[in-house]
């Protein structure tokens, strides 16, 4: 969490928003961290991206993930585009076949 907090320093922004996978993760980490002056949300929220944020934190995002980071992606790039930052991510699989994978990643994000 002291990425989040220097980030927010070094960018002299409030609006940044950590996404964590499950509700678990969320709440150990608002529970562990409670001192910080940003929302850490899970990815199920119903809107886990707000107009107000300007820069959003994926953490560990993985393969299960990656069409949720592809619709957050399309929210962030609106009239005025805003920062996703992905931290530790893990959107290929071996285990689950690469090759569609790494076609679809690379045709969404090399627009």
């Amino acid at each position: 969490m002291v990425f989040l907090e220097t980030l927010m320093e070094k960018t002299d922004t409030q609006r940044v928003k950590a996404i964590c996978r499950d509700a678990g993760a969320a709440a150990l980490l608002n529970r562990g961290f409670h001192f910080t002056m940003f929302p850490i949300i899970r990815l199920g929220n119903r809107k886990p991206v707000d107009s107000e944020d300007e820069i959003v934190v994926m953490l560990v995002p993985d393969y299960q993930m990656v069409s949720s980071v592809e619709k957050i992606t399309a929210s962030l790039s609106d009239d005025l585009p805003r920062q996703l930052i992905m931290w530790n991510p893990c959107l290929i699989s071996e285990d689950v076949g690469v090759g569609i994978n790494v076609r679809n990643l690379r045709r969404y994000f090399s627009k």
